[in-house]
């Protein structure tokens, strides 16, 4: 019997935590900016900073989640950290050695719901009637209405941007307890021996210089559209924008997410 449960709990997983993703990748940019003692240098050192721990936080709590009985337990527990790391930047005496402090711990647990709602949807989704596509589209459609709802919430204030993501990783969290994913025992599998084949490398090289691309635009994009020395955009205005833009993303995904098993991954990617 196809769980409406599941399907409705995924589907929210991947809608409020991707709105978290919207609001911090977006906006701690023009936070940093907007700080007394802040220059280009100092966002670009934060972002710097922030990737370097994502990188090293992914691989613990994907190693965490591969041990654990239940992994949507994990999901959960590393949510409650992220509504904790998101207030400590509602502290006025923000200095610079504390801003590299409350990034560090923010981005130790930020990104973590991007392996894990995949992990468990992969591993779940089956349960429903829909695809994988289907419910991974909602991180896009997330990630929209985060940016079309921030036009009507005030924003005057930056750090209203971090009470938002506190809400929205509770909500996630309370979406993740509606489902099981429970440990995989796979049967022992004789190893490959040339796991560092030529495709496996040429896909390595693909999503470094991806990473690199879309990394860079979303450092330096938001704060030239808003800075004074940029367009001088307003922070509504931007938002909107990229809501729009990111809706349309989501139509696409759910399009592709019908013809994607037709289609070979080389294609997708091209």
């Amino acid at each position: 019997m196809k769980s409406k449960k599941v399907t409705f709990a995924l589907s929210g997983m991947y809608l409020f935590s991707w709105g978290i993703q919207y609001l911090i990748n977006n906006f701690m940019p023009i936070y940093v900016k907007s700080l007394p003692f802040s220059t280009d240098k100092t966002v670009g050192e934060v972002l710097a900073i922030g990737a370097i721990v994502t990188c090293i936080s992914e691989a613990v709590w994907s190693y965490i989640t591969g041990k654990a009985k239940n992994k949507a337990n994990v999901f959960f527990v590393s949510l409650i950290m992220l509504i904790a790391t998101s207030l400590l930047f509602l502290y006025k005496g923000m200095t610079k050695p504390l801003l590299y402090i409350c990034v560090v711990l923010l981005y130790g647990v930020y990104m973590v719901h991007q392996p894990l709602t995949d992990t468990i949807c992969s591993e779940t989704h089956q349960q429903t009637k829909f695809s994988f596509g289907f419910f991974r589209s909602f991180a896009s459609l997330g990630y929209a209405l985060a940016g079309i709802a921030l036009v009507f919430l005030p924003h005057d204030n930056l750090t209203s941007i971090f009470v938002y993501s506190a809400i929205l990783a509770a909500v996630s969290a309370v979406f993740s307890k509606m489902v099981y994913a429970p440990h995989v025992c796979n049967a022992p599998e004789e190893k490959n021996k040339n796991i560092f084949n030529t495709a496996y490398v040429k896909f390595l090289i693909y999503t470094f210089v991806l990473g690199f691309g879309c990394s860079s635009i979303s450092a330096f994009f938001a704060v030239y559209f808003t800075s004074p020395q940029g367009l001088g955009g307003d922070i509504g205005t931007f938002s909107l924008f990229l809501g729009i833009a990111s809706f349309a993303e989501w139509l696409v995904v759910m399009l592709y997410s019908k013809i994607s098993e037709k289609i070979k991954a080389r294609y997708t990617f091209f």
